[in-house]
């Protein structure tokens, strides 16, 4: 199947100096309200962190790719990002990678 996407860093860049002015808000957040994420959750956000699309994620994990987008629609949701550069640098910023 390949290896993941490279460039996400790049996006995660943008992501990061787009929110710059909150770009410290996970220590002023409470650790009691970070989401918690489940196992599968935390997977499904490494493999995008590396670069991962959908299919490659499903083929990996052996779930489909309906699965996966489930699942990246609750990650967005819990982490309040609206695309998958923010979610992977909230999560990071939570350092919930």
């Amino acid at each position: 199947i390949g290896a993941c996407l490279v460039g996400v860093s790049q996006a995660l860049r943008h992501s990061v100096d787009a929110s710059a002015p909150n770009a410290n808000s996970a220590t002023s957040v409470p650790v009691s309200s970070w989401p918690e994420l489940s196992g599968r959750e935390q997977e499904v956000l490494r493999l995008v962190a590396q670069g991962c699309s959908n299919a490659v994620i499903a083929t990996r994990l052996g779930v489909s790719e309906r699965t996966i987008k489930a699942t990246l629609e609750r990650l967005l949701t819990r982490l309040k990002a609206r695309n998958r550069a923010e979610a992977v640098a909230a999560a990071s910023r939570l350092r919930l990678l």
